[in-house]
């Protein structure tokens, strides 16, 4: 059942945040909930061990906010996606907006999500631009859209869990996020894809904050250094290597088993297009197959190098 226009900017909205030690940049990311527009009605933090005064720096910051906060303190280190999937699962807002520790996010934000979604009935996950920008926030100049553009198909590739936002009745689908995934955010980003109901808006709505302690900040596609499209593609060539293309294999058929499990539920409830579920059925299949295959000549190619050294 799709959710009545004329309530859907009432209805409740969650913040998930999972952090570790993140006291340094939190309250300036807290702050920015506390400016937006439209406010979220409760934030969900699950703190994976902090060390620091993580949890009472954001307690502080919210206090007399009326914004519900619930925090859970793991007794245990989960690592960042299962600490991430912990906070997903405890929002009950219809749209469960995703956040790190230490960005930032513009006032309009929420509000305008919201809307994007009140106007897209058959869209389960939303994910907005960014600006790239250093350790004090100052921006680079550069947005992620604009750096995918240039060597790949950013409707796909765009994954960046601050930037998203997704309907609770679709994440429910998508968890547990599987442990072999390894990132709660590409799963959730493939899951919506695949079905057709993943949507790019081109506004940037936060500033991505960059500096040493950023869980993606080995990645060259976060890299706050302006890359050309030479770069880009070469750097994307380069960190190819045989555990990656084991990871997207795994990943692949984990979405594909997703799909088919859950292709009658998407049909029914969400009204996804059946063709659309075996058209990418069909493309899931096809990439498992060139990813086995690639994964097969790239091991025998190993094994014969390894033979002359």
């Amino acid at each position: 059942m799709f959710p009545n226009s004329n309530d859907m900017m009432q209805k409740k909205i969650s913040i998930s945040m999972a952090t570790f030690n993140g006291e340094k940049y939190v309250v300036e990311q807290i702050k920015s909930f506390l400016s937006q527009t439209r406010l979220p009605d409760e934030i969900i933090i699950s703190d994976d061990c902090s060390s620091d005064e993580t949890i009472s720096v954001i307690t502080n910051a919210l206090q007399n906010s009326g914004i519900d906060l619930i925090v859970k303190n793991n007794p245990h280190p989960l690592g960042y996606a299962q600490n991430f999937n912990q906070a997903l699962e405890m929002a009950t807002g219809k749209i469960v907006f995703l956040s790190d520790q230490d960005d930032f996010w513009m006032p309009e934000k929420i509000e305008k999500i919201a809307k994007v979604f009140e106007d897209n009935y058959s869209i389960a996950l939303v994910i907005h631009d960014l600006e790239y920008c250093d350790q004090d926030l100052k921006r680079l100049g550069h947005t992620k859209i604009k750096r995918l553009a240039k060597f790949t198909n950013f409707r796909k590739y765009h994954v960046t869990g601050m930037a998203t936002a997704i309907r609770r009745d679709f994440l429910a689908l998508c968890l547990p996020v599987p442990r072999d995934f390894l990132s709660h955010d590409t799963w959730i980003h493939l899951c919506a894809y695949y079905s057709g109901m993943k949507l790019v808006v081109p506004d940037v709505l936060a500033l991505y904050r960059r500096h040493n302690d950023n869980a993606t900040a080995s990645q060259f596609v976060n890299s706050p250094a302006r890359l050309n499209r030479f770069q880009l593609i070469f750097s994307k060539l380069k960190g190819l290597d045989f555990s990656i293309l084991e990871l997207s294999l795994v990943r692949h058929r984990l979405v594909f088993k997703w799909l088919n499990d859950n292709k009658q539920y998407l049909v029914k409830n969400h009204k996804v297009n059946n063709k659309k579920i075996l058209f990418s059925s069909f493309k899931l299949k096809t990439k498992v197959y060139s990813l086995s295959f690639a994964t097969f000549i790239y091991r025998n190619i190993l094994k014969v190098r390894n033979y002359f050294v």
